[in-house]
């Protein structure tokens, strides 16, 4: 449920009802506010004008990537490495386009493969997510080898494992391993189809 709230986005049904509603209600202000009719032509033109600046603004932010955490578990779309370079100044990181897949928690590495344990179903009504890691060595690697296997035609999952505290960190941290994506599990045949 995490993933499907962190990753639901605003449609253009829900944009433009909201517009309506404050439309609604700066009419009824302006019905009934005892205010010069000049300052109240210039608030509704003000905020008219507002309401399409922002219309169009928003399409220019779908696609940025999310400074978020990945979902528990989610299958890798792409990923797009950018290394450190000093020169200028750029810290690196690492881009990760995924789906968020049903299910939260850790999986032991040996159960991975046992069937139902992952479910491989996108969660409805979901796209690809673009999001951002810190660039790390590691990091680099294993997304760097999920991706060529992704490219060669291997369908990747990607799931957090937490990792154990050492002494003196106050914040659990999270590994990401990456597999080959389970087959799925298909529901019976329909003996009445046959």
């Amino acid at each position: 449920m995490n993933a499907l709230v962190s990753t639901y986005a605003l449609g253009w049904f829900e944009l433009v009802a909201s517009y309506v509603v404050l439309a609604a209600l700066l009419l009824s202000i302006n019905l009934w506010a005892r205010v010069r009719w000049w300052i109240k032509a210039s608030v509704t033109v003000v905020v008219t004008a507002f309401f399409f600046v922002s219309f169009v603004s928003v399409e220019a932010l779908l696609g940025w990537p999310a400074d978020q955490d990945l979902p528990d578990r989610f299958e890798l779309v792409y990923a797009k490495i950018v290394e450190p370079n000093p020169a200028s100044q750029n810290p690196g990181a690492i881009y990760v386009w995924a789906m968020a897949l049903p299910g939260a928690g850790p999986v032991d590495e040996d159960d991975i493969y046992t069937p139902g344990v992952i479910d491989t179903r996108p969660l409805l009504g979901l796209m690809p997510r673009a999001y951002r890691l810190p660039y790390s060595r590691g990091m680099h690697k294993k997304v760097f080898d999920a991706r060529t296997k992704l490219m060669g035609g291997v369908p990747q999952i990607g799931l957090k494992a937490r990792k154990k505290r050492k002494s003196g960190e106050t914040a659990q941290q999270s590994e990401i391993r990456f597999y080959a994506r389970p087959d799925p599990i298909l529901p019976p045949k329909d003996p009445r189809s046959e």
